[in-house]
């Protein structure tokens, strides 16, 4: 029983739980990043799509994922990099037991930076995936 209650803190619910005993996770948002000019998430961001792909699975949630880029490139250039992105975490998640049919994606490029500016540090928050549980 123990083990059980440690489960339902780290992922929401419980292994092999009815839907309704299903808690609310930490928030309804994950972000997940990217390096510059690629597809491939973040080595800690695989950590973050694997505990929402954890949550969604056992709870029955829906998934939204939604594409930024940073501003290097043309906004054409972008909206296809953002397109590749929402689909490569798509990919990871069905792979992670999420069905296809529950995961929608929207890319939007550089659009609705959480950080302004051309910096380094800037330009590595706004390139992300923001995945939100419907």
């Amino acid at each position: 029983m123990r083990i059980s209650l440690f489960f339902v803190v780290l992922s929401g619910c419980a292994a092999n739980s009815p839907k309704n005993l299903c808690t609310s996770p930490a928030t309804d948002k994950y972000n997940i990043y990217f390096a510059p000019n690629s597809i491939a998430l973040d080595y800690k961001s695989v950590d973050t799509a694997k505990q929402l792909a954890q949550f969604a699975s056992c709870c029955g949630k829906k998934i939204t994922l939604k594409g930024y880029t940073d501003i290097l490139w043309s906004q054409a250039y972008n909206l296809k990099l953002a397109q590749h992105r929402v689909d490569a975490v798509k990919d990871m998640l069905i792979s992670l037991g999420v069905p296809a049919e529950d995961i929608s994606v929207i890319p939007y490029g550089y659009a609705d930076p959480v950080a302004e500016g051309n910096s380094k540090e800037a330009n590595a928050l706004n390139r992300r995936v923001v995945a939100a549980l419907n």
